[in-house]
Parts: C-alpha cells; structure tokens; sequence
C-alpha cells in the first residue's frame, strides 16, 4: 500500500492524473454504533459493506 502511495504522489508530482481515472466517491451514513468504549476513548463505529 505504501509503495502504491508513493508511486501515486510521484506521478502528482510529474503533473500525471491518469491514476484518477480509476477513482470513485462513497458516501457512509452517520456511525452504526455511538460511543463504544475503546483502548483510547470512545469510538464511533462504521460498518462498511462491500458492494
């Protein structure tokens, strides 16, 4: 992932954008699950499905 990352930041740098194109935008709903008890605080929790 990190590699991927900075190939990606190398070819922003050379003006490239054709990695946009595989690109797309989701959007989550509010939390499923406010205030759960975690190692640092409270969390908000996501649950995410792929499809």
């Amino acid at each position: 992932m990190a590699e991927e990352t900075g190939r990606q930041l190398d070819a922003l740098e050379r003006g490239d954008v054709a990695h946009f194109e595989a690109a797309a935008v989701h959007e989550l709903a509010g939390p499923s699950e406010r205030e759960r008890r975690g190692m640092c605080g409270l969390l908000e929790v996501y649950h995410v499905r792929k499809g």
